[in-house]
């Protein structure tokens, strides 16, 4: 399940990092630019993390469950209320059906609407990993 937030009630209180041991960052782009590049202030001080950054792009690109290859943290300071703070609810396609009842019996009656996620249907394939990652340079090189 997965909470869309309503912007204007938390994007004040939030932070973004990359990993636990990053730097908080107040753009997600920053916390992204901290997986791709080797100055971020992480435990691996090796170069950058072509794993994290393949785990970026494929949840970008293809619907695909990353939570446990992600570490990507996002940090809200202060009191989340899902019935003043949530602006939508949405199932993942593998929800049973008692979770889908609680989640339908809730949207009634605090008035927070939901949606049940479908796979898409001609999705893009998963980048291996390992894959040859192009840093931006490269790419903008080749426009």
């Amino acid at each position: 399940m997965h909470f869309l937030l309503n912007n204007k009630n938390v994007a004040n209180r939030v932070v973004y990092t990359a990993t636990d041991h990053s730097h908080p960052r107040r753009d997600i782009m920053f916390a992204i630019a901290d997986f791709a590049s080797g100055e971020r202030l992480t435990k691996d001080k090796q170069g950058p993390n072509n794993q994290a950054l393949a785990n970026i792009i494929n949840a970008a690109m293809v619907w695909r469950d990353f939570q446990s290859q992600l570490p990507l943290e996002i940090q809200i300071f202060g009191t989340v209320d899902i019935t003043k703070h949530v602006q939508k609810i949405y199932m993942a396609p593998g929800t049973s059906d008692v979770v889908q009842q609680n989640i339908k019996c809730f949207s009634k009656r605090f008035g927070v609407p939901y949606e049940k996620i479908k796979v898409p249907k001609n999705a893009n394939p998963i980048i291996k990993s390992g894959a040859q990652v192009n840093t931006i340079e490269q790419e903008m090189a080749n426009l």
